[in-house]
């Protein structure tokens, strides 16, 4: 199984010397669509899950709340989708 992206919405306060600005819903899609496919083509049987939010509120009132919608929207093409 393979977890994609832990507590983005956490990284510029637990993570600042490798990101030190709040992650935006452009960035954390696309490295979530990075990051699947090139794991979807070395392990196709692969468990893709992701983002791992910190808590409930990080699914329901973050900054990149539409990020599942569109991840949902790619699911066929990339990976299945764990909810």
């Amino acid at each position: 199984m393979y977890l994609l992206d832990h507590e983005p919405d956490l990284w510029d306060s637990t993570q600042r010397d490798v990101h030190p600005e709040p992650v935006t819903y452009d960035e954390l899609l696309q490295r979530t669509v990075d990051y699947a496919t090139a794991i979807r083509k070395n392990d196709p049987d692969a468990v893709i899950a992701g983002p791992a939010a910190w808590g409930g509120p990080g699914y329901g009132f973050s900054r990149w709340e539409g990020h599942m919608s569109e991840i949902k929207s790619r699911t066929k093409t990339v990976w299945r989708l764990m909810l």
